[in-house]
């Protein structure tokens, strides 16, 4: 009795071991089935956010961009604390083909400078857009079809009449770049121009054209870059232009030293050149969640105008400012990119001080 008892319960231990073991292995394969349907999806889903402050501007820009196969979508959003701006977009991009996009905007600004007078002004609205394949490897065009609401008052006079009302833009790029396909954008040459082209009809009142050039080069060194960049825009037509559609210079991107969109006219020319230098990229020192790895220099030369035909014509009205600072690159948690570049920037003009410039972004 005591033997067929055993041998039963022999017979019951093989039986829940085998039972076990064949459960265990579609566990198995269910992990690694899950494990491979996740990583298809890290594939073909990659989202980068980006932050940018800077010091003494003010600016704050967040962003997020999200790519799942041939489908794209971009979120920014800007607040300017000291001169009280929000601005914010969304676009959905597909490509098939062609490359199509939807774009909705809002930007408001409650204390906009124009002629040493403030303004509150928002202009909100969508954007339709195609955009052709890279063509010969180097060359792109697009195509833009604007819509634009806009409100437009002065503040403190009850007296101004506020102007609000819709355009219609069409606006048409021509591209060229040795690398379009690079996302992080370090083509080593560009150049780009494009025809802004208000339409007008019976709910748009304005009608002007603006003509825009961006040319940009760069000369890669063993440890070092030259770069540089050029910004062209031009009123080239002129029936009826509302005074805000102004190019703006003055900031810690265009023109170091000057007030925050000093500088303000319907035509522009600025030039930028920048030599950036490695001073160590092998310091690797880590203290908790970061790691420091490289430290740069770098030396910027700005000079621009922003004004009428004749002051972007006469040499003497243009403006210099000069710079230099120091960008230290970090890893924060092993993965996340941070820079936080220091610079001091002087604009040559009498009375003006050195300004101290702070910007991070990721």
């Amino acid at each position: 009795m005591e033997k067929r008892i055993g041998l039963v319960l022999l017979l019951f231990f093989l039986f829940f071991n085998l039972f076990a073991e064949d459960i265990a292995k579609k566990d198995e394969k269910d992990v690694i089935d899950e494990m491979v349907e996740l990583k298809l999806k890290e594939v073909h889903l990659n989202i980068t956010p980006f932050f940018k402050l800077v010091i003494p501007d003010t600016s704050i820009k967040l962003g997020l961009k999200q790519k799942i196969g041939d489908t794209q979508l971009d979120a920014e959003t800007e607040y300017n604390y000291l001169y009280n701006k929000i601005n914010y977009s969304i676009q959905y991009r597909l490509d098939f083909i062609f490359s199509y996009f939807l774009k909705f905007y809002d930007a408001i600004n409650f204390e906009q400078i124009y002629l040493m007078e403030k303004y509150i002004q928002r202009n909100k609205g969508l954007i339709l857009g195609i955009k052709t394949p890279v063509l010969i490897n180097c060359f792109q065009i697009k195509e833009e079809l604007k819509f634009d609401n806009y409100y437009f008052s002065k503040l403190d006079d009850i007296g101004f009449k506020p102007d609000k009302g819709n355009t219609i833009f069409l606006i048409t790029w021509f591209e060229f770049a040795d690398n379009f396909q690079d996302e992080n954008n370090s083509k080593n040459i560009y150049a780009g121009i494009n025809f802004s082209k208000s339409i007008a009809s019976e709910i748009s009142f304005y009608n002007y054209v603006f003509m825009n050039i961006l040319f940009e080069k760069k000369f890669n060194f063993e440890n070092s870059f030259l770069q540089f960049k050029f910004e062209g825009g031009y009123l080239i037509e002129n029936i009826s232009t509302p005074m805000w559609e102004v190019y703006k210079l003055g900031s810690f991107d265009k023109m170091l030293g000057f007030n925050f969109e000093e500088l303000q006219g319907f035509y522009m020319n600025f030039i930028r050149s920048k030599y950036e230098f490695v001073i160590n990229d092998q310091i690797n020192w880590e203290l908790l969640l970061v790691l420091f790895k490289r430290i740069s220099g770098f030396v910027i030369f700005d000079i621009g105008c922003a004004g009428n035909d004749s002051d972007v014509t006469g040499i003497s009205n243009y403006n210099i400012g000069i710079g230099a600072g120091l960008k230290f690159d970090f890893i924060f948690r092993k993965r996340t990119p941070v820079t936080m570049t220091f610079a001091l920037g002087q604009a040559i003009k009498q009375g003006r001080y050195p300004v101290f410039y702070f910007v991070h972004e990721f």
